[in-house]
């Protein structure tokens, strides 16, 4: 029976439980970053009871989105930075969002203006409901903005992206 440890069996033990430490961390590390924090589950459907106004989009912190108001359509834009998930703010002042972590500047539709992100910021799903609860209009791709009216409530499905890219049907 065996009972010392060669130098060659000591240092392959040792690399790889290095090894699986390090593999833990970071893969701890990736499931923590890529999870939603635990408070979304509550704000996964928000309803809101008017539009916003014209002149600049509403943050809604629950949901991580903004509020967007063109001419007599509305939509959800994500306020996710698709460049690496940080959470954007509107600037008012220069009328566009800015991500606080690397700089990445989009104007109020959601289009890049400035990387390091390379693409638009995603729309969310809004369903559009009369007076009586019934559908009006609903987001889908190619269909990213909803009409308004009067009495209308809006219901906005933080778990529905509609990604970026996909415009608007003429």
């Amino acid at each position: 029976m065996k009972t010392a440890m060669s130098r060659r069996e000591f240092l392959t033990l040792a690399w790889a439980a290095t090894t699986a430490m390090v593999a833990a961390v970071m893969g701890g590390i990736g499931l923590w970053h890529a999870s939603p924090p635990a408070d979304d589950a509550a704000a996964e459907l928000i309803e809101l009871d008017a539009p916003p106004p014209p002149d600049a989009p509403v943050e809604i912190p629950a949901g991580r989105f903004a509020w967007v108001r063109k001419g007599a359509r509305v939509a959800a834009i994500s306020e996710v930075c698709p460049h690496m998930g940080c959470v954007l703010a509107w600037q008012a002042q220069e009328g566009r969002f800015q991500c606080p972590c690397h700089g990445s500047i989009f104007d109020a539709e959601g289009r890049v203006v400035h990387g390091p992100a390379d693409h638009a910021l995603d729309y969310l799903e809004v369903t559009v409901l009369d007076e009586r609860g019934r559908v009006v209009d609903r987001t889908t791709p190619g269909h990213r903005w909803v009409q308004t009216g009067p009495n209308w409530r809006y219901r906005v499905d933080v778990r529905k992206v509609i990604p970026a890219g996909e415009e608007d049907a003429a």
